[in-house]
């Protein structure tokens, strides 16, 4: 499929994505499209105008690249163009009009629904003391959606298992077959203004009021924009008097949300509440050990406890902790005793200027081992996410930590041209902007490399 010209992959493409959206957005925001590149790695798509280029990448990204990645076998990245030689700026009701007579669009048209991580489920998630009547009550809705803890609220600092809890949520009621809509505060608000800004409230409303679950993360970022509030004020009653089932998240309790309107707080408080609270030691052991269950080594029961004691604000650091310890042993071929873990956790770098001398090599081998596979998987030609992921990582660390060129980090990445490395590159930088973990793993990556040489 991959020697294929990008018009036909963008044909079978089409075909696909025809049985996977509404025949209404199907006319309006692909049908006219066009694949016109392919270089292994970007598609690019072209359309008539800068309207419909702006929504194809904002609401239907990702099932372009997924629908693509999964006839090419790859992790492929979308780029929507507009065809110069037609209006940039069309009038936007023009484009609408295409649905139907009547503008009317269906609620597949205008939705921000997020495909829940399939990594999220409650198998996944590690039973603590701080959280366990959060997973049972999220089990519960699951199961029966509206029948009992309704609306149902998370709340709780960032970082100990809401938004996994939310996504598992909508896994468990996707397999019962329900209508699911997962989405957050900030979408809900950016999903508000460009329905007003379309004349298509009604279509808005649509989406939001016809799931069987509605599930929303970061509540709050939607607390102090008054028109938004009054939206999902109406939304929640409308789900709510048709007995649908409405989870969302905070990241504090609900009495101390600064909302504009006192009537959405007073919705929200007929259901339950449920507050996840920071992890104390207990709850740090039961969580290592449940993540250690799914280490390539096995960590003592004294190891756990000495990580479980040091001070975490979130399960993201101490996870971000038992991945150091677990690849520092593997590039030491040291035993993960607790003398490895009391020398690798207490050893941190204050400076770039500590971080010594660094290789190619030694940095695709530090990624590597943080990542719990083998070297050869980092340079290789797999197109599984987290391997292209941690590729690009380490493309990233050799061009910033080492005096080699693009073409020579190519060469270490299986013969690759220097326009593949400037692509993980950017890649890498763009995240940097918008994703908080990526930050995280490179610091991780680097401290990893800063405490072998110290070891």
């Amino acid at each position: 499929m991959s020697q294929e010209s990008p018009k036909i992959i963008w044909e079978t493409a089409l075909d696909s994505l025809r049985v996977q959206v509404s025949t209404s957005a199907y006319d309006t925001w692909l049908k006219s499209s066009r694949g016109v590149d392919f270089d292994g790695e970007t598609f690019v798509i072209q359309v008539e105008n800068s309207f419909i280029a702006e929504w194809l990448d904002k609401r239907m990204r990702s099932l372009l690249e997924r629908t693509l990645a999964g006839m090419l076998n790859r992790t492929i990245m979308v780029s929507v163009r507009v065809i110069s030689s037609v209006t940039e700026n069309p009038e936007p009701n023009e484009v609408f009009k295409k649905a139907s007579l009547s503008k009317n669009l269906t609620s597949d048209s205008f939705s921000v629904n997020q495909q829940p991580a399939a990594y999220f489920t409650f198998d996944h998630f590690a039973r603590a003391q701080n959280s366990e009547l959060a997973r049972a009550a999220a089990v519960e809705i699951s199961e029966r959606p509206g029948q009992t803890y309704n609306p149902l609220l998370f709340s709780g600092p960032s970082g100990i298992g809401k938004t996994h809890l939310l996504n598992a949520v909508a896994n468990q009621a996707r397999s019962n077959g329900k209508e699911v809509l997962l989405t957050t505060g900030e979408d809900f608000v950016n999903d508000f203004v460009e329905a007003a800004r379309h004349k298509a409230i009604k279509e808005f409303r649509d989406t939001h009021r016809s799931p069987d679950l509605y599930i929303l993360d970061d509540i709050h970022f939607i607390c102090g924009k008054e028109k938004s509030e009054e939206n999902l004020f109406y939304t929640f009653n409308s789900l709510l008097r048709f007995g649908k089932q409405v989870v969302i998240s905070s990241n504090a309790p609900l009495q101390q949300l600064p909302f504009t309107h006192t009537k959405l707080m007073s919705s929200l408080s007929s259901g339950l509440t449920v507050t996840l609270d920071p992890l104390d030691k207990s709850s740090r052991v039961s969580i290592l050990a449940f993540k250690a269950t799914r280490l390539p080594i096995q960590l003592g029961d004294d190891v756990l406890h000495y990580i479980a004691s040091r001070p975490y604000a979130n399960v993201h650091q101490m996870e971000g902790d038992l991945n150091k310890l677990v690849a520092l042993s593997t590039l030491l071929k040291r035993n993960p005793d607790l003398p490895l873990a009391t020398q690798a956790l207490t050893t941190d770098i204050t400076s770039a200027n500590e971080l010594g001398p660094m290789s190619g090599g030694s940095i695709i081998d530090a990624v590597a081992a943080y990542h719990h596979v083998g070297s050869d998987a980092i340079v290789g030609k797999s197109r599984v996410r987290s391997l292209v992921l941690a590729r690009y990582i380490a493309m990233y660390l050799i061009r910033q930590h080492t005096d080699l060129s693009l073409s020579e980090i190519g060469l270490l990445f299986s013969k690759r041209d220097h326009s593949s490395v400037i692509h993980g590159v950017k890649k890498i930088e763009s995240l940097l902007s918008t994703n908080t973990d990526v930050g995280s793993t490179l610091d991780a990556i680097l401290n990893i490399i800063s405490t072998k040489n110290t070891i």
